[in-house]
């Protein structure tokens, strides 16, 4: 199920952490002038939380659009994140996803098994 969030609010622990910076503030800068544009993030659910599966670099730029509202330096901004949320319990965390160092066709198996809506967004951002 795809939903919406708004920004300020929205919080997960990503699967990694940004690894180019100059990507992520190519993100932020996007983001602020045209919106999100793209895929939804695809989490799982943990306990009251959240925990990507993809987007490491879409969810940097969400939490330094964040610090940059927090720090005022934005004004009037209404991004909304679309996020695909499927159920932890569904997805057997423990032993197929929790500490999953794989590549993407790894991750697409899992998927395939448990959420083929999932498995077909992370597909097309592979595209």
């Amino acid at each position: 199920m795809i939903k919406t969030i708004p920004f300020d609010v929205f919080s997960a622990e990503p699967i990694h952490p940004v690894r180019d910076i100059a990507k992520r503030d190519n993100l932020v800068e996007s983001m602020l002038v045209n919106g999100w544009n793209g895929p939804p993030l695809l989490v799982y659910t943990l306990g009251n939380g959240w925990v990507l599966l993809n987007g490491s670099h879409r969810y940097g730029a969400i939490i330094e659009i964040q610090r940059r509202n927090e720090r005022g330096e934005i004004d009037d901004i209404d991004l909304e994140i679309p996020i695909y949320v499927i159920d932890g319990d569904a997805l057997e965390v423990d032993e197929d996803w929790i500490g999953h160092t794989g590549d993407d066709e790894e991750r697409l198996a899992i998927l395939d098994r448990v959420d083929p809506e999932a498995a077909e967004i992370l597909r097309q951002e592979m595209d």
